[in-house]
């Protein structure tokens, strides 16, 4: 019993000593997080503004639309 307890362990300690580490994993730092933080928050900001632009755009064409045919009223969707 004792000899198949040390086979087992020595087979063990082989596969723990040859095995490959996990890869490296990068270190991120609170600075990191911060920019990409504000780079997201720049693009959010720049998305919002090309959205007002498109619903301006939008509104200004169904206001065309309506004096055009002035008994059908077209009004943009938000979804």
């Amino acid at each position: 019993m004792n000899n198949i307890f040390r086979k087992k362990t020595f087979i063990y300690n082989s596969y723990v000593n040859t095995s490959t580490p996990p890869a490296a994993t990068p270190t991120v730092t609170l600075d990191d997080i911060y920019h990409t933080q504000q780079r997201h928050s720049e693009q959010i900001g720049q998305l919002q503004q090309q959205q007002d632009r498109i619903e301006a755009y939008l509104q200004q064409l169904c206001q065309h639309f309506n004096n055009l045919t002035p008994d059908c009223i077209a009004v943009p969707e938000r979804s």
